[in-house]
């Protein structure tokens, strides 16, 4: 789904296509949230956003839901320290 849709995998995403992902309001607000409360860089903020249109990709969604970035996020936290 991914090449078809950008032409690149998700991990080669450019941070302008990064932009122009599909991602839901309440995912969205989910990911600024925590990203302001743990002080990511943009750089880990920006892999959890690819990690969660990866996830997004395997359902099949459009676009990427609270779900899908949930998801994401918890894959960030591995023994309560940021991977």
């Amino acid at each position: 789904m991914a090449w078809q849709r950008q032409a690149c995998l998700n991990r080669d995403l450019s941070q302008k296509q990064l932009g122009a992902l599909a991602l839901d309001t309440a995912a969205s607000r989910l990911l600024a949230h925590t990203a302001e409360q743990q002080a990511w860089s943009a750089r880990a903020t920006h892999r959890v956003l690819r990690l969660a249109q990866t996830i997004a990709d395997l359902a099949q969604a459009d676009q990427i839901s609270p779900m899908h970035m949930a998801e994401a996020l918890q894959y960030r936290w591995v023994w309560g320290k940021a991977v």
